[in-house]
């Protein structure tokens, strides 16, 4: 996974598994890791477990972005909190049928 190598200071034993149709979008200039829901509508921040180790302090750990052009953001610091919110607000499309 990404988050591994752009944030080699976050404990391993701390990060959620990687949800089934989610993909690791951590990138080492952002200021933690994320995974993106893999239809790119719901964006999930995962900020360090030691509040001393996020750039903002008293903040929840994970914050749910939603991109419905209001950019809605929920914070918590429930993981499956978390994801039970990215998928309620905004729920995966359904899967496209292919006619053989």
């Amino acid at each position: 996974m990404l988050c591994y190598r752009e944030f080699p200071d976050y404990p391993a034993a701390a990060m959620p598994p990687l949800p089934v149709g989610w993909h690791d979008l951590s990138w080492h200039n952002d200021t933690c890791p994320r995974y993106m829901r893999d239809d790119g509508r719901v964006c999930i921040w995962i900020d360090y477990p030691d509040d001393d180790a996020r750039e903002f302090h008293g903040f929840p750990r994970f914050a749910v972005v939603i991109d419905d052009n209001d950019g809605a953001v929920y914070g918590t610091d429930d993981w499956t909190d978390a994801l039970a919110v990215a998928s309620a607000v905004l729920p995966p499309p359904p899967p496209v049928l292919t006619l053989v």
